[in-house]
């Protein structure tokens, strides 16, 4: 379970760290370090208390813009008969 988590951590820094070196130059290993002492930071400050209302920020935002995401995909790909259509001929046992 603890080995999990740190894998999960990693994945997550090391998810926000490329995403901003996609937008500015910066290097991976000064994101990541900023990003895990901001967590560092705020979980020490607040607790438990602080990781659970940041969680809750973060459902509030994300759930909204994966919604508008799956419209916008929807859309973009024709709708759900061209989306099958082309899983059908990519992958046909399913």
């Amino acid at each position: 379970m603890l080995f999990y988590l740190f894998i999960s951590l990693a994945a997550g820094i090391t998810a926000i760290a490329k995403m901003v070196g996609l937008l500015a130059p910066v290097p991976l290993w000064a994101t990541s370090s900023v990003v895990m002492a901001a967590t560092l930071l705020y979980t020490l400050y607040g607790g438990l208390r602080a990781s659970i209302f940041t969680d809750k920020v973060q459902m509030i935002v994300i759930m909204p813009l994966l919604a508008v995401l799956l419209i916008v995909g929807w859309q973009a790909a024709g709708g759900v008969d061209p989306t099958l259509a082309g899983l059908e001929a990519a992958a046909p046992q399913l």
